[in-house]
């Protein structure tokens, strides 16, 4: 199972769950994570072994505005032919090492290229946005601007010749088009269909909902009429007005967030319970009365499926597509990135207390209530083995 691009838990996550019952059934999953400092407590801890994955290190300078998932690719290097050439090899060199029968990428786009060019039976487990919709040329990803609709167009080929002489160095055919990556390669969409990242993925079924939900510390709530739990960078600039419009309703406030030194906890008053680990969502969900969060897929899958009114703050388009996907579907209000923070108190009198948001989000839940994170990594694990059976 192979990690490239992207930061967070959620591809960890979503490995584990396809892991944990491929196991089951008696087989040997090995990972290859872009980020091994996250390995211990999830992946080690669980008795698999970790491998690092080959990864670009390098930042973009001036990054070329691409529409599509062409972007995705161009800060992976894929714009770097001789950068691109090595990483392939490094791929490459790594399935020699492991000799798996299969390999499962999770937002890692050059292990498929790789293994495209080894004939290694390959699968793609993913969201909406890391298992784009297959047209050709790829959709914009803000498919709802015009413009931006016009210029995808010409996203994909910017990308597509470097791409070419990095397969030309390493003596792969090379890609009649982007959506070709995926050619011969079962995609596994792991979301809720309302949860997609496009609105339109033809045939392709969503697999349901994604997110580890039994890991993590229990949480521990401070006293409090009400309860809201905040999922948060430490340094948005919305955190503290947020906390402090809670604390001043004499709300009860479970934060997680990195990065908070002790005088930021202290100042953030004493109806505030701050946990710089992971916290054990399925409870969380139990008792929490709202949640605030960033809008990353598998919080706002956990937090849809309890049927509990969120407040979504994206941090980047990834996030900002989910989260204009779930505040249309009904299920949280959605601040746009970069804009100045609304009212505070209006919007938390909304979600405390807004009687159609609440059946909104009540009537998703009732309407997945059969939906569970286990369901869905059974069918990656069936998905996966159906491919290696190819």
């Amino acid at each position: 199972m192979s990690w490239e691009l992207g930061t967070g838990m959620g591809h960890i996550d979503r490995m584990l769950l396809a892991a944990r019952e491929l196991r089951a059934g008696g087989h040997e999953v090995v990972f290859a994570l872009k980020d091994l400092v996250r390995a211990w407590e999830r992946v080690v801890a669980e008795g698999f072994e970790a491998l690092q994955s080959p990864v670009w290190l390098p930042r973009m300078a001036q990054a070329p505005r691409l529409s599509t998932y062409a972007y995705v690719l161009a800060s992976a290097g894929w714009l770097d032919p001789h950068g691109l050439a090595g990483l392939m090899h490094a791929w490459r060199a790594l399935f020699r090492a492991v000799a798996p029968d299969i390999v499962i990428a999770d937002h890692a786009p050059t292990a498929l290229l790789s293994a495209r060019w080894c004939g290694q039976p390959r699968a793609a487990i993913g969201n909406g946005f890391e298992l784009p919709p297959l047209q050709r040329p790829l959709p914009a990803m803000r498919y709802w601007d015009a413009d931006e609709c016009a210029r995808a167009a010409h996203s994909d080929e910017f990308v597509l010749r470097p791409v070419r002489e990095a397969q030309r160095m390493t003596g792969d055919t090379p890609l009649r088009d982007l959506a070709a990556l995926f050619a011969d390669t079962p995609r596994l969409l792991a979301c809720l269909p309302e949860l997609t990242h496009y609105p339109d993925y033809g045939d392709l079924e969503p697999l349901g909902p994604c997110y580890v939900g039994d890991r993590g510390v229990p949480p521990q709530w401070p006293d409090g009429q009400r309860r809201a739990f905040i999922y948060m960078n430490a340094e948005h600039a919305a955190l503290r007005p947020l906390v402090a419009a809670l604390t001043r309703r004499g709300c009860a406030v479970l934060l997680h967030a990195r990065g908070l030194t002790q005088a930021d906890v202290q100042a953030l008053g004493t109806g505030v319970r701050v946990e710089t680990r992971p916290v054990r969502i399925d409870d969380v969900m139990r008792d929490a009365d709202i949640v605030i969060n960033h809008g990353s897929a598998g919080t706002v899958a956990a937090v849809a499926l309890a049927g509990r009114p969120q407040w979504m703050f994206p941090n980047h388009l990834e996030q900002y597509m989910l989260a204009r996907r779930a505040r249309d579907a009904g299920v949280g209000l959605l601040s746009e990135p970069g804009s100045p923070l609304p009212d505070v108190e209006r919007m938390l009198d909304r979600l405390f207390d807004d009687a159609d948001l609440r059946e909104s989000c009540e009537r998703f839940a009732r309407r997945h209530a059969g939906a569970s994170t286990r369901q869905t990594g059974c069918r990656m694990a069936d998905g996966i083995l159906r491919a290696l059976a190819r």
